[in-house]
């Protein structure tokens, strides 16, 4: 009886396999359809194709520094299109476990109402942009950064404040900045 029990259980694993096989596969069939996503580049296909977020603003790019200031460690992120690395502030234990060294790629998350709009730059604050406004509803607003076609997503709090087309800067403060890697 004990053998019949391993045997179905055995048979229970390998259909297991199989359906985890076939689901790769169609994911890897779906990646090599879209031209956008970049074949050297397994972080960025996993996300575009597995991984689900509630966060709107998902960038990817490669570790530039890691630094200690104040007990945190701050990584500097090059983002394809961005004049300057995003500065993103986790614990050292996270700069661990996630085995970050210069060049590795990650991906950079953050939500909607962190992504803070002001008429003007912010006096001595990194992750700061220049966008322009270029959709308004009265959830949300859609800022292309004027030198490439990156779009950040801000919750908007007084929409008669802002117009389509308005130049203004948008602020990330460091610690809401979610990072993930590949193990």
């Amino acid at each position: 009886m004990a053998g019949v029990r391993h045997l179905l259980l055995m048979q229970s694993v390998c259909y297991s396999f199989y359906d985890l096989l076939e689901r790769t596969q169609e994911h890897a069939f779906h990646i090599l359809q879209d031209e956008s996503v970049p074949l050297d580049s397994l972080l960025t296909a996993t996300a575009r194709f597995s991984l689900q977020s509630s966060a709107r603003n998902q960038f990817f790019g490669r570790v530039a520094q890691q630094r200690i200031i104040d007990a945190r460690c701050v990584v500097d992120v090059n983002v394809q299109g961005l004049p300057t690395p995003l500065q993103v502030s986790i614990t050292t234990k996270s700069s661990a476990r996630l085995k970050l060294i210069t060049e590795k790629e990650v991906m950079l998350m953050f939500k909607a109402p962190w992504v803070k709009i002001s008429e003007q730059p912010l006096a001595n604050q990194p992750n700061q942009f220049p966008v322009n406004i270029k959709s308004l509803n009265e959830e949300e607003a859609i800022l292309q950064f004027a030198e490439s076609d990156i779009e950040f997503c801000a919750t908007v709090q007084q929409l008669n404040q802002w117009q389509i087309g308005q130049q203004v800067w948008i602020h990330i403060d460091q610690e809401q900045i979610i990072l993930a890697t590949l193990g």
